[in-house]
């Protein structure tokens, strides 16, 4: 039956060795008997075919589901599961084995396949089945938990990025930050009570017990910290965040409400990329604590981060509906306000194809649908390039209207990709409107003089092969619209496929190229030498070392400093 316990009541699916060596532990015992572990082939065995190993997923697992079901449906015949697989775990992280494991950067761990899961999830089985043996195991682990190799794997867990190999960065992640984490408040008023307890001490990451329950969810420890006298509750970790930010962030209203609760806390405080809880809650979608957060009186809706972007901006670039009626509510609130990159929050839900939320912003009069960003492009250009016809039918006719002066792009000119010219078949429209107004049932079925019937020919397409008889300055007439993709057959000519000319104005080069791809790479090369600075402080890509090109910003900014405009940061 014990095999059956952990087959059908653990986290997560158990590969074969881990099963095995779990079912090796002796509870109580200081030392791990090697001896004592099964091979799985014997343990299938005595178990008549009731588990199974799992080709695919290289993990054990019950024949049937309805095995399961019935296994849950009577707890009698397992007995106390969740505490018993807790006392294994805390066992095993107590033996003189798993405490020898040095903390070095990749410590050797193929003699304990088991260790991964009983640092990730005894606090789980603790917590869903608390008993006296448990919280014994749990506080005599915590004695001797300075530099202990479950720290390091709980924290690799939560950030693949993050490295702890540094003794110092282990030792300060405590018994109670342990606790916090798991939400076991039973161990958590224990370690509290304890002569000497510092209950702000900030881990290697800057983070307090506060803000790792915070950041969980676990409303009762939440309470419990904040009953001591002596408690910051506002205390933010190395990134700026507070409790309330990383709560706010993560949907978790009833905590959200208790740290409310207290006035020492801000409602309105910025963490390092000027983010306010309300900005984490509506690039969230969490709408019932955008609400919560509204309701206080210090809270700013139309406040921007470090990028200019405003929530009304997160939230409309992450296509959460909801939140952006709520946000559209507020009397003081811009809706066409412009981030550090000049794109409002249309243009944002307009890249992300979010049709319901370019909908509600058109609706609003401080909304300019022709506005340019900083590289000149409307928000039906960003559609175009995506691809979201969807988005391009709701916007108003005059977005249609050639808006280039900068990118030299128009909207049906837009290709998928980076680059503007040349990304799938080679032609660029230079004159004409959308086609969105030929609906798809006409794209799919009609024929030319079908879709001619909708839009007579009068744009003009070239082609970037030095073979064909159109030119830049002499384009030739457009005729049919296939799905919004101009191909060979969109014009009355013919031209040879292995022979594309860069058109860019003032181009040296003479000789044509064999592939699209290779000159899209001479085209960013030589002609999109924009520089854009980078906004993070201290940056040094600024001024002549300054970015290429602006839509390489966000890559620069998230894969050298962690941070990404649109996501937030990596939370260690």
């Amino acid at each position: 039956m014990a095999a059956l316990m952990w087959v059908s009541h653990s986290e997560r699916p158990l590969k074969p060795n881990e099963l095995c060596q779990a079912l090796a532990v002796e509870i109580g015992s200081p030392n791990l008997n090697t001896d004592n572990v099964p091979s799985i082939g014997t343990l299938i065995a005595c178990c008549q075919g009731l588990i199974v190993v799992d080709k695919e997923g290289s993990t054990v697992r019950l024949i049937h589901f309805t095995l399961e079901e019935y296994l849950r449906a009577h707890p009698e015949l397992i007995g106390a599961a969740h505490s018993t697989m807790a006392e294994t775990c805390l066992t095993y992280l107590n033996s003189w084995e798993v405490k020898s494991i040095s903390t070095n950067p990749s410590p050797d761990l193929q003699d304990t396949p088991f260790l991964e899961y009983s640092s990730l999830h005894w606090g789980v089985h603790v917590k869903r089945d608390f008993s006296n043996c448990t919280e014994l195991f749990a506080l005599k682990l915590f004695g001797d938990y300075k530099n202990h190799i479950s720290i390091q794997l709980l924290f690799s867990a939560e950030n693949p990025y993050m490295r702890l190999s540094d003794s110092d960065g282990l030792s300060l992640f405590s018994g109670l930050h342990c606790a916090s984490y798991f939400g076991i408040a039973h161990i958590v008023v224990t370690l509290v009570e304890t002569e000497g307890c510092d209950i702000n001490q900030m881990d290697s990451g800057g983070n307090t017990p506060l803000v790792w329950a915070a950041w969980r969810g676990h409303e009762r420890v939440v309470k419990i910290l904040l009953g001591r006298e002596d408690i910051n509750p506002d205390s933010p970790d190395r990134y700026g965040g507070t409790p309330l930010c990383l709560a706010a962030g993560s949907g978790h209203e009833g905590v959200v409400k208790i740290l409310l609760g207290r006035g020492e806390v801000g409602p309105d405080k910025s963490d390092m990329l000027g983010r306010t809880p309300l900005h984490w809650a509506a690039e969230k979608g969490f709408e019932t604590v955008v609400k919560i957060l509204l309701r206080q009186d210090r809270v700013n809706p139309d406040k921007s981060d470090m990028f200019d972007q405003t929530p009304l901006c997160l939230a409309a670039g992450s296509g959460h509906e909801g939140v952006v009626k709520i946000l559209l509510g507020c009397d003081n609130v811009n809706a066409g306000k412009s981030d550090t990159y000049s794109q409002t929050p249309l243009h944002l839900a307009a890249w992300g194809g979010y049709e319901g939320v370019v909908i509600l912003l058109l609706g609003r009069n401080d909304v300019d649908p022709e506005k340019l960003d900083m590289l000149g492009q409307t928000p039906l250009l960003l559609a175009a390039e995506r691809g979201f016809e969807g988005v391009m039918r709701v916007l108003p006719e005059a977005a249609y209207l050639d808006k280039s002066e900068i990118s030299g792009q128009t909207p049906l000119s837009a290709e998928p990709g980076p680059l503007p010219l040349h990304q799938n078949d080679g032609f660029c429209s230079v004159l004409g409107r959308s086609l969105s107004h030929v609906t798809n049932g006409d794209q799919a079925k009609g024929s030319a003089n079908d879709i001619l019937a909708y839009n007579p020919p009068g744009d003009k397409i070239f082609c970037g092969s030095s073979k064909c008889s159109g030119t830049m300055f002499a384009p030739l007439p457009l005729y049919v619209y296939p799905l919004h993709r101009l191909t060979r057959s969109s014009g009355p000519h013919t031209c040879s496929n292995h022979s594309f000319t860069c058109i860019a104005p003032n181009c040296a080069r003479l000789t044509p190229f064999r592939t699209k791809q290779a000159l899209n790479r001479n085209y960013e090369a030589t002609h999109l030498a924009q520089r854009v600075g980078s906004p993070v402080p201290r940056c040094e890509s600024v001024g002549k070392n300054a970015v290429r090109r602006g839509d390489n910003l966000a890559a620069h900014i998230e894969n050298k400093h962690g941070v990404s405009p649109a996501g937030g940061w990596r939370r260690h």
